[in-house]
């Protein structure tokens, strides 16, 4: 039932973060709730991460912060079946869908009628962002993956990509769409197009614009000032100059 995920006619793409973008407050206190009502978490840890997440919103995250948020929602799947976070979709939908914003929706879908794709983007669960994508008729979501699945039971042991601030750059970016207006890509394009090969690009600042002219340049030199986001493109780059 997921929706798609790879970018297909054209580069062109719309992308909406889930919460404080397209809804109104958090997914992740919806998805607690519902979990809390499953039986699948305590009263007490649903109170350590509402007090948790006021926290990551007022006053930010570093990376390690991040990463530790990422392994303590991983460890709390340890045991807990796929099957029982799915049958939470239809709890989770009754507190998120009344918090959509209609104007946001309009947004999204006059870029869609305009002919190009959108996508949810969120930190939440790869299965709660296609849901809402699937239920939404976006043309795709982008969300986290939390805890390595043996034998349809989580873990969690850590693994994928945890969509939020580095993250969230490079989970994108492997859409093949760089952040640019839909201008720029256009014209950008068709003069790498025209041009005689070898072509060689020189960039300020890397991320999803980086991945996007490795794959039409034949070398891509890009001076980034910020050490974490280098520490992920730099393997997604040579990743994809691995295929």
């Amino acid at each position: 039932m997921g929706a798609e995920s790879p970018l297909r006619g054209g580069t062109a793409a719309a992308f909406f973060d889930l919460d404080r973008t397209l809804m109104e407050g958090s997914s992740a206190f919806q998805f607690g709730r519902a979990a809390y009502r499953a039986g699948l978490m305590g009263r007490r840890q649903l109170v350590a991460d509402a007090w948790a997440n006021i926290r990551f919103r007022l006053r930010g995250s570093t990376d390690s912060d991040t990463e530790a948020l990422r392994d303590r929602i991983s460890a709390s799947l340890e045991g807990v079946r796929v099957r029982d976070l799915e049958r939470l979709g239809a709890d989770v939908l009754a507190g998120v869908l009344p918090r959509i914003y209609p104007q946001m929706l309009a947004v999204a879908y006059e870029h869609q009628d305009a002919g190009r794709r959108i996508y949810i983007v969120t930190a939440a669960s790869q299965e709660l962002a296609d849901l809402l994508a699937y239920v939404l008729r976006f043309d795709g979501a982008i969300g986290s993956r939390f805890s390595e699945v043996v034998d349809g039971v989580h873990t969690g042991r850590p693994v994928g990509q945890f969509v939020y601030r580095t993250g969230k750059a490079v989970a994108i970016a492997e859409l093949g769409v760089p952040w640019w207006t839909y201008r720029a890509i256009d014209v950008v394009d068709a003069w790498m197009l025209g041009r005689a090969r070898p072509i060689r690009v020189f960039e300020y600042g890397s991320g999803a614009s980086t991945l996007w002219l490795a794959g039409r340049a034949d070398e891509v030199i890009s001076i980034e000032h910020h050490l974490g986001s280098s520490e992920v493109i730099g393997p997604a780059l040579a990743d994809l100059r691995g295929r």
